[in-house]
């Protein structure tokens, strides 16, 4: 079992978690659903092994919302 959060990168450089979970993929949908309703950058980042292993960018077409992350 995995302990994954969903951020999103402030303009500041620091981050925001905006949701958690114990799955990759449950913490994958919650941010890409986020990421589609709100129009921003969002990364799932495991806090077990301390690095980012998914972003919205991935998923998202090209031509989507310009916002920084």
């Amino acid at each position: 079992m995995g302990r994954y959060g969903v951020f999103r990168m402030l303009n500041d450089g620091s981050a925001l978690c905006i949701g958690a979970a114990c799955d990759f993929a449950e913490a994958k949908t919650e941010m890409l659903n986020a990421a589609h309703r709100t129009g921003l950058k969002l990364f799932v980042y495991d806090l077990d092994r301390e690095q980012t292993v998914a972003t919205s960018l991935e998923s998202r077409p090209a031509g989507g919302a310009s916002e920084d992350l």
